[in-house]
């Protein structure tokens, strides 16, 4: 098992939160609004008061024993479900920092993130050999879980199953729900048709498009022989500096229109570097475009 983080790594973390573009039901009292305001509810788990805060919702009894303000959360009988699509496809082995470890950091931190706010999260990975799957997790209880389920490498095969796996998540969800899809979008099939069936479940669905540095300004020239990492297909090329412009051009078409269709089917869209530092990531990128705040 892999120690994805440094042990002060979450300070901070606390402080963020996802957003919800839609007013869904199943919030936790104390944390988001709810649309339902039914009678049966449950103490959940704590976080740490943040100013502005509900003074109603702090716990008064442990700050007598312990001299810190916590909020309460309590569930609603139906709460929101986030859901962390993780690509763990043969092409995310590329690039240093590897794009399958970039996300399977950054998904850790988001699930962090969503556990602290009080919403449920349910975590797949998908390669050729289907979705691994953790189970519905809520509350801070469940980190040490999450952690030892992304700190473990989930071996892939030859092939993916992008759109198998986003049929499968259309298939078991709650509605109105939120997916967020960390993934190379590097596939033998069309992407789309997966994402459609998301968006068709009226989920907030947040792509999250991963690229290596070295993909972005390939270190290559002269001859060359390439392999899909994908499909496993060869390519003997002659590199030079007009190639290299096609293929960046072709590959700025390609984020484009990753971005155009996910604007057209009203889902959101974020190219992120894995070179990035993740705290930069979570706490700038993210939050500037609207995934957290």
């Amino acid at each position: 098992m892999e120690e994805l983080f440094s042990s002060d790594f979450f300070r901070g973390l606390d402080r963020l939160s996802l957003v919800v573009k839609r007013d869904v039901s199943g919030r936790f009292r104390g944390e988001r609004r709810s649309v339902k305001h039914g009678s049966s509810v449950e103490f959940a788990d704590y976080r740490d008061y943040s100013p502005g805060d509900d003074m109603r919702y702090v716990d008064w009894n442990v700050y007598a024993r312990v001299d810190k303000l916590l909020i309460k959360l309590f569930r609603d009988e139906e709460d929101i479900e986030v859901y962390m699509v993780v690509d763990n496809s043969p092409s995310m082995r590329f690039g240093e920092p590897s794009k399958h470890l970039f996300a399977r950091r950054l998904a850790a931190a988001l699930s962090y993130i969503i556990l602290s706010g009080g919403d449920r999260c349910v975590v797949s990975v998908f390669d050729s050999g289907g979705l691994k799957r953790l189970p519905a997790l809520r509350g801070k209880r469940a980190v040490p879980e999450l952690m030892r389920f992304f700190g473990t490498d989930h071996p892939s095969s030859a092939e993916t199953g992008f759109n198998a796996a986003c049929t499968a998540v259309a298939a078991e969800s709650r509605p109105s729900g939120v997916v967020v899809v960390i993934s190379d979008l590097l596939f033998a099939e069309d992407y789309r048709i997966g994402l459609k069936h998301l968006a068709s479940q009226r989920h907030d669905v947040y792509l999250i498009h991963c690229l290596a540095e070295s993909e972005i300004n390939p270190d290559l020239k002269g001859d060359v022989r390439v392999v899909d990492s994908e499909t496993s297909e060869i390519r003997d090329v002659s590199v030079g500096p007009r190639l290299l412009r096609h293929y960046q051009a072709a590959l700025e078409e390609f984020c484009g229109e990753a971005e155009r269709f996910c604007h057209a089917y009203g889902m959101k869209y974020t190219r992120l570097v894995t070179a990035t530092p993740l705290k930069e990531v979570l706490f700038r990128s993210l939050v500037a475009d609207g995934y957290l705040r």
